[in-house]
C-alpha cells in the first residue's frame, strides 16, 4: 500500500508526538469525525476492537532490567 507525501508526512509528525499529545490528537479527530452529517460510528463495527485510552505498559521501557534465570 502506498502512501502519498502528505500522508507520509502526517504519519512523521504524528510519530514525533509525546503519548499524551498523539491521544490528544486522535480525541480531536475523532470529535471531527462525528460532526453533524459524518457516518462516523460512535462504537466500533462488530469486526473491529475499539482502542484503548490509556497507552500499553512495556516492562523494557522501564529503567528496572528484567532479570531471568
Amino acid at each position: 500500500m502506498g502512501l502519498s507525501l502528505s500522508e507520509q508526512q502526517l504519519l512523521t509528525d504524528f510519530r514525533q508526538l509525546s503519548p499524551d499529545q498523539q491521544n490528544e490528537l486522535l480525541m480531536l479527530l475523532a470529535g471531527l469525525k462525528r460532526k453533524e452529517g459524518s457516518d462516523y460510528p460512535d462504537v466500533a463495527p462488530a469486526n473491529q476492537c475499539a482502542l484503548k485510552n490509556e497507552p500499553e505498559k512495556h516492562p523494557e521501557q522501564d529503567s528496572d532490567q528484567i532479570f531471568t534465570e
